[in-house]
């Protein structure tokens, strides 16, 4: 990740981002959070931009949603020098899981909500 960049500079990056995304997604997106190193302050040069993507698709249907963004994606990472990591959940399935897994217990607590 570019290190010269203010923190500022990428949450406008990243809104800019996941507002393109909510266009070639439309209604498929239901919400998208931020988790990780990123969203608890502690990310470095190296450190990815981790992004939860919620939809109502089934899991075998993100290659779908997946190949609607991988070029948007590898626009962002290279023009920014950044690495946005977007990964797709059922919204449904995370909601029903959320007491018994630990990775979606901590997008819940350390997530930030984006859009």
């Amino acid at each position: 990740m570019a290190l010269n960049m203010h923190k500022e500079e990428l949450d406008s990056i990243i809104n800019e981002y996941i507002s393109k995304i909510k266009k070639i997604l439309g209604a498929d997106l239901k919400r998208a959070v931020i988790y990780g190193s990123y969203a608890r302050g502690e990310y470095e040069e190296e450190s990815d931009i981790d992004i939860a993507l919620f939809t109502l698709k089934k899991p075998e249907e993100f290659y779908l949603l997946i190949n609607k963004i991988s070029e948007l994606t590898f626009e962002y990472n290279v023009k920014y020098d950044i690495i946005l990591s977007p990964v797709f959940q059922n919204i449904i399935d995370y909601n029903r899981m959320l007491r018994v897994v630990p990775y979606y217990q901590s997008i819940q607590k350390e997530g930030i909500l984006i859009g």
